[in-house]
């Protein structure tokens, strides 16, 4: 992972800590699989899960469910959990505390600028949000076009007053979810396909596509920023500052994943 990212909010460490208490020590967590930090499949069921009790249960041999709830209230202690919950036999559901997605949203908005992508041109049989290639390159270039909306207003050198209460807000949420399962995966995945040639992080890149697209149709927050210097010169309307926060964050991330999977980010499309 490139090294001006941030760590995502939990990592497998955490987990891997946690599991290494629960069995009394680091014999044979070595080589064991399954410890992992998935992110949750339903919004139901929390931000994330983990399957770790079952191969716990194995080395242990102590019942997949009691080590499941003996996980569960582990992991609730870390800072950065908000709640934890067993779903099924063994199945530990998190969900990550809404300051912790904030700060970590505001931290991505602060680093340094990337340098300007490419222009890319697009066939129109691809111009079409449907196509996974075109969605991830859209969003970005429109990403970089709202940052430069913004840019004749000095950046404030800490975001986490714009983020402010904006992890209640469903469409903020969903988009500082997916900058830190992308972060996740930006750690522990290669660029290599994995199972039946799915690649992870193209995966994760593309869920935070598409929930970037609720921004633009989410309401407007308190604070705003003009655009172009002055909403009155540009005769546009201000953008919200938790917008263009999340905005830098998911240029950045998107900018980094591309770059490890060796293709370029498009500075705007023609």
């Amino acid at each position: 992972m490139r090294g001006d990212l941030p760590q995502p909010t939990l990592g497998e460490a955490a987990l891997r800590e946690a599991a290494e208490r629960l069995i009394g020590g680091t014999g044979g967590l070595a080589g064991l699989g399954g410890l992992r930090l998935l992110p949750a499949e339903r919004s139901g069921q929390g931000d994330l899960s983990t399957a770790a009790a079952w191969p716990l249960a194995r080395l242990s041999a102590r019942p997949a469910g009691v080590l499941a709830a003996e996980l569960a209230g582990a992991l609730a202690r870390l800072p950065a959990v908000a709640a934890t919950a067993v779903a099924g036999p063994a199945m530990v559901n998190l969900r990550l505390r809404d300051g912790c997605l904030e700060a970590l949203a505001a931290e991505l908005a602060a680093g340094e600028a990337a340098p300007a992508g490419v222009a890319m041109v697009f066939g129109f049989d691809r111009l079409r949000l449907e196509d996974p290639g075109f969605l991830v390159q859209h969003v970005h270039a429109r990403c970089r076009a709202l940052i430069r909306d913004a840019g004749a207003v000095p950046a404030p050198a800490d975001w986490r007053p714009a983020l402010a209460g904006a992890a209640r807000r469903p469409p903020a949420r969903a988009v500082m979810l997916q900058l830190d399962h992308a972060l996740r995966a930006l750690a522990l995945a290669p660029a290599l396909p994995g199972a039946a040639g799915r690649c992870p992080l193209r995966e994760r890149v593309l869920r935070l596509a598409q929930a970037s697209l609720g921004l633009w149709k989410a309401p407007a927050d308190d604070a705003t920023v003009p655009r172009g210097g002055s909403a009155a010169d540009s005769g546009l309307e201000p953008l919200p500052s938790a917008t263009v926060a999340l905005a830098r964050g998911t240029a950045r991330i998107i900018r980094a994943a591309l770059e490890r999977l060796g293709e370029d980010a498009a500075e705007e499309i023609r």
